[in-house]
């Protein structure tokens, strides 16, 4: 898309925003309304909600322990965007498999939370209290995740952020915590906001423009703005320490490797086939990779490496309410458009041969160089949230009913080799096949391997890039739904009224994958991945689902400094998409104030995940080697006792991944689990507050696909009677797989040549498995001063993981399967204020880790610890007001540009040289932001 479309598409939303308003603020004669809220609001007490329960109240601390981010405090942070806020968040401490440094993984383009480290689908996140379509492409291929990205900073007022379970109140997908983003409103003036910024040592500019106008009058209000964002790519090649082989940091244990480029790799020598001066043809050079294997072709590509995709961004946002007698209307908006480009340098092919004699792995690398043309990626998203709705009073009982549609279409192009076409170039006449592996003749040694390894000029350019195709995908996912809420007080007891909120709420999400053509043609080789793009899986599938749900929350005060919070929802689903029929979530939790300074508070609450509809209703696939058991056995002559590791050696296959019902196999279930608290908070003093929250939550029959090698051991278990395999023991206990669904997953046909049954397909689904804990410790500190030239504030949350078990295994302490979460996050901000000036620190401390590979022999034999030390961060803002109307502010992100903790058990080829799992985006380095806000 151009740059005229985008500024096209912001005029068509600005009017249909515009539009939005107008229909929520038709005029009608006003009537002023006399209602139970204004009459409070006229007794000096303010009453809100809160994200965690539908009641009002005039506490924002209560009984779940909620953190509250306005949108001063992401710019005092040095926060540039909503998901930097949601990322920094002590409670937010799992992995994230995304970004510009994973720019061949599956989902690029999407920024996700991980709370707790429970996955990226286990948080609910909502726009004004209702959902949002997930992002269209599945995270990591196997599950659906919101993308903050997609939320605009400008259209906030605040973030609510409820850590814990909430499906009592709010259904599905509430179990590690809940996201609410408010947007603004009630603005009465028009604000001119322009951000600048780009890092210290590299040259990718960011800037946003955002403008937001309002009224706000006796009879309503509107809100409506527009934010326009450019950020320009950066690569490891703009800084001196990541543009070149020759900066890895720890030559003192392993000399710099060059990136592989081309190489052939004898399969039953177990040796690279010495390239000798073919590597020159293709603009690379020869080196030993090791003794053992030898030589290969490499080049120096580190400075390629992508460390921010280029993007530009349109969003519009919108807000009113009317009056029309004593009912207000209100509508919402929220749109967003984006497009970016992931940077690709080159494309290769990597196959398994064989010349008739013996098997090779062949690898060739292509460069924008060689072939003249982009190989960049090309992303394309639209999303919006709208909802239209009305609210009132039934007597002394407050309503409100609205209907809300979001939804989210993706666009995705990629450069890849077409799978028919590769094969005619690169590999000649096709002969036959062996289970799934491609059987070619060359004519003599090498070739065969004549075309792949040629060096590309003009004379075969053309040749090549017709091997060449755009692979597109078009997916789309929405949530569209209807919600009445109902809340006011019951009966009076001595110490108070017993309020209630009753909801009432329908929603049908969609969701389709829309792959191309070539992904959904007839299989180039039988058995394989059934797509006509060489060694692309691909995905597609699409399905609905249906819901209908009815809940109560009662709050009841048993004493005056003693509250009992109770509640209860139903929800049924529909029989199609999952085997939940109706999931009952109860809680309760209670708030004690024995003092005006001091609440105590704690809960219990049951909460679900219904199956993912990715896993319910995509397919796709994987190649992979396994050790066959059972063909195995038999090729030994059946014995009663066989060594799996010894007697066996791998086999390749193509497995398929669909969902349960295509196999036979029993649907998913959902994933039910509990949330257990306690903790206080204490006044200190005016300015002073403290408190600290335990914590832990539960999941069960959480979804994990099927281990191929656990299929297989449960399959030879069905099909032999008393026979022991030693040397190997299977990861996961499928013991509940009958042996009925075992051959629906695995078919066999017998070959007479070998006299085996060797496996025809091969089928793994998600299934219900798992169970997985978190518990841990939050603690927070608020606290502020006064000095004869300012104020002083300061601000600590930290949060402290006590324990994470997954199936049994504690991975908190286990270097190996415990991966990579800290174990403690701190978020500090120290910030002073006098009259038109302000200044504030943030630190953001993130705990030790396991080490990048705990089995380096440096770590086996004690020279190394099995951690790697703390990250710290700083942001530094200061702000003047010049003037009632015209502010300044100059943000520094990663002020002491500290980078990733050193690692020593990086390897050379694992660039950028630090675990950009837990510390991605920490090559970029220091950043520097002016901002200037103007008021008309």
């Amino acid at each position: 898309m151009t740059k005229q479309n985008i500024i096209a598409k912001a005029v068509k939303l600005a009017l249909f925003a515009t539009a939005s308003v107008a229909f929520s603020t038709t005029a009608y004669a006003a009537e002023e309304g006399d209602d139970e809220e204004q009459q409070e609001e006229q007794a000096g007490v303010e009453v809100i909600t809160v994200v965690g329960s539908r009641l009002k109240r005039n506490n924002v601390e209560g009984a779940s322990p909620v953190l509250i981010i306005t949108s001063d405090d992401m710019k005092e942070q040095g926060h540039t965007t909503v998901y930097d806020a949601l990322n920094d968040l002590t409670i937010n401490n799992g992995i994230q498999i995304e970004g510009p440094e994973f720019s061949n993984g599956f989902t690029p383009d999407i920024r996700t939370l991980n709370i707790r480290g429970f996955g990226v689908g286990n948080s609910l996140t909502l726009i004004n209290g209702r959902r949002v379509a997930n992002y269209p492409a599945a995270y990591q291929g196997s599950s659906s995740a919101v993308n903050f990205g997609a939320i605009p900073q400008a259209a906030i007022e605040r973030i609510e952020v409820l850590s814990g379970g909430g499906s009592s109140i709010y259904g599905s997908d509430a179990v590690a915590g809940v996201i609410n983003i408010v947007l603004k409103n009630d603005v009465d003036e028009t604000t001119l906001n322009v951000v600048y910024g780009r890092p210290v040592e590299a040259e990718g500019d960011d800037y946003r423009i955002d403008l937001t106008t309002g009224a706000v009058s006796g009879n309503g209000n509107f809100t409506i703005g527009i934010s326009y964002r450019q950020t320009d790519p950066i690569s490891a090649g703009d800084y001196d320490k990541y543009d070149s082989n020759d900066d890895y940091p720890y030559q003192d244990i392993e000399p710099s490797t060059l990136n592989f480029d081309t190489y052939v790799l004898d399969r039953f020598a177990g040796q690279l086939v010495d390239p000798g001066d073919q590597c020159e043809n293709f603009g690379s050079q020869r080196f030993l990779y090791s003794e053992s294997l030898g030589y290969l072709c490499g080049r120096d590509n580190i400075a390629l490496t992508n460390f921010r995709n280029e993007r530009e961004q349109l969003s519009v946002f919108a807000n009113g309410t009317y009056n029309v007698g004593e009912t207000e209307l209100f509508g919402e908006l929220l749109y967003n458009s984006s497009e970016s480009t992931v940077d690709r340098y080159s494309i290769f092919i990597q196959d398994r041969i064989y010349n008739g004699s013996e098997y090779y792995t062949v690898l060739r690398s292509f460069y924008e160089e060689d072939l003249q043309r982009s190989l960049d990626s090309f992303y394309e998203d639209d999303s919006f949230n709208v909802s239209f709705g009305a609210r009132g009073y039934i007597g002394e009982h407050e309503w409100e009913a609205s209907v809300y549609r979001s939804q989210y279409e993706l666009e995705s192009s990629r450069v890849r080799f077409k799978a028919q076409e590769a094969i005619d170039v690169f590999f000649g006449d096709f002969f036959t096949y062996v289970g799934s592996t491609p059987v070619f003749f060359g004519n003599g040694s090498f070739g065969l391997f004549d075309n792949l390894f040629a060096q590309i000029d003009d004379s075969n350019r053309d040749l090549v890039n017709s091997a060449l195709g755009v692979q597109t995908y078009g997916n789309e996912t929405s949530s569209t739904g209807t919600q009445f809420i109902l809340r006011g007080d019951l009966w009076d007891m001595a110490a108070g009224p017993v309020s209630y909120a009753a909801i009432l709420e329908y929603e049908k999400q969609e969701l389709k994958f829309k792959p191309d053509e070539l992904i959904t043609q007839p299989p180039v080789f039988p058995y394989t991945s059934g797509s006509g793009w060489l060694g692309l899986t691909g995905y597609d599938g699409e399905g609905d689902r249906d819901r209908v749900a009815v809940g109560m929350e009662m709050n009841v005060p048993l004493h005056e400094t003693f509250d009992l919070n109770v509640a209860a929802r139903a929800d049924k689903y529909d029989k199609d998409s999952s085997s939940i029929g109706t999931r009952v979530t109860p809680s309760i939790k209670y708030e004690w104030r024995p003092t005006d300074s001091v609440l105590f508070r704690g809960g219990y609450s049951e909460s679900f995940r219904a199956p993912d509809l990715v896993q319910v209703y995509s397919r796709t696939g994987f190649y992979t080697t396994v050790t066959d058991l059972y063909s195995c056995w038999q090729g030994l002559g059946s014995p009663d006792t066989f060594d799996a590791v010894d007697d066996c050696v791998g086999t390749q296959i193509f497995a398929r991944r669909l969902g349960p019902g295509e196999v036979g196999n029993e649907p998913l279930k959902d994933e039910t689990g509990d949330t257990r608290w306690v903790g206080f908070v204490y006044d200190v003093t005016d300015d002073l507050t403290f408190q600290v929250d335990w914590q832990k939550v539960t999941l069960e029959d959480r979804v994990s696909q099927l281990s191929t090698s656990s299929l297989l051991f449960r399959e030879f278990e069905c099909l032999t009677d008393g026979v022991t395999i030693t040397g190997s023991r299977p990861s996961q206990d499928l013991s509940d797989i009958n042996c009925d669904q075992v051959s629906n997953l695995i078919t066999r046909v017998f070959n007479e040549d070998t006299g085996v049954d060797e496996i025809n397909s091969f089928n793994v689904t998600p299934r219900n498995i798992s169970e997985e804990s978190v518990e841990t410790v939050d603690a927070r500190l608020l606290y502020g001063f006064d000095i004869d030239y300012g104020r002083f504030d300061f601000q600590i949350n930290y949060s402290h993981l006590l324990s994470h078990k997954f199936d049994g295994i504690e991975l908190r302490d286990d270097p190996i399967l415990g991966g990579w979460e800290p174990r403690t996050k701190i978020n500090a901000t120290a910030k002073y204020t006098y009259n038109d000036f302000g200044m504030a620190l943030t630190m953001l401390r993130e705990g030790s880790t396991t080490v990048y590979d705990p089995g380096h022999p440096l770590v086996q034999d004690g020279t190394l610890s099995d951690r790697v030390p703390p990250h710290f961060r700083y942001n530094l803002t200061t702000s003047y007001n010049w003037s009632s109307d015209f502010r300044t502010r100059l943000t520094i992100r990663d002020l002491f540009d500290n980078g990733a903790p050193r690692d020593r058990t990086i390897g050379p080829n694992a660039f950028p040289w630090y675990n950009n799992f837990v510390y991605g985006g920490a090559g970029i380095g220091r950043e520097v932001y002016l901002e200037a806000t103007y008021r008309f």
